[in-house]
């Protein structure tokens, strides 16, 4: 009966392993994107993973939503920019109508209004093109589980923003006097030759003054210098 045993023994591990595999829960994957070589390396990677199966790969905005009403995929693996219209909007109409389908955008745009927007718009999570597949696999898994996944990547430009964005808002500058009596007619829609003849300075001297003032608050135009002006307390 000794010479029996090994069989058992490698009969029961096929059957555990059996076990575990019929039993894990497989995530349906989708990747909609327009650059066959990059979908096509992803779509092999992805299938790798024992518990990821991934849907063929659409390439338009067009393709998903005619092939969502018979197929959704647990995660979706959406690039922005497709050749039909944005992804940022196609999240939103997606979400709207099949609120299980879990949006993972994979672009290779690192701008917070785009971020900002789609998160907005329902998506669970932004990654960068750049991520190694380690990363893209954590982010399915966690987002599948009903979590959100921004990339350190991406988190980094969403807080660059709001660090530029503070900087910008809290930082006052310095003017002189003269500057802020021209800050005020302007604010008052009086014209350069009124300035002029209300300061007793001359049209140059006034034209100085208003460019040096658009440049102080950042502005291209006297609507503009007006608003930041009043934003930042500098109007009585």
């Amino acid at each position: 009966m000794d010479y029996l045993y090994p069989r058992l023994t490698k009969l029961v591990s096929l059957a555990l392993d059996y076990s575990i595999i019929t039993s894990m829960i497989m995530i349906a994957i989708q990747i909609v994107d327009d650059h066959p070589i990059l979908t096509e390396g992803l779509y092999q990677l992805l299938q790798q993973e024992a518990d990821l199966h991934c849907l063929p790969a659409l390439h338009s905005g067009a393709q998903l939503l005619a092939s969502l009403p018979t197929k959704q995929p647990d995660v979706l693996l959406l690039d922005i920019n497709l050749p039909d219209g944005s992804g940022i909007d196609l999240c939103k109409k997606i979400k709207n109508k099949y609120p299980d389908v879990q949006v993972l955008i994979l672009t290779m745009y690192k701008k917070a209004s785009f971020i900002q927007q789609v998160m907005r718009n329902g998506a669970s999570g932004y990654l960068l093109k750049d991520s190694k597949i380690t990363e893209i696999c954590t982010a399915i898994r966690q987002v599948y589980k009903g979590e959100n996944y921004i990339s350190p990547a991406a988190t980094n430009v969403l807080l660059d923003s709001l660090t530029t964005a503070t900087k910008n808002k809290s930082f006052i500058p310095e003017l002189t006097r003269r500057e802020k009596q021209v800050l005020q007619l302007i604010a008052r829609e009086h014209t350069t030759n009124e300035i002029a003849s209300s300061l007793h300075i001359s049209l140059n001297t006034v034209e100085s003054h208003r460019r040096n003032l658009l440049h102080k608050l950042d502005a291209r135009n006297a609507a503009g210098l007006v608003r930041i002006a009043m934003e930042k307390g500098l109007l009585e």
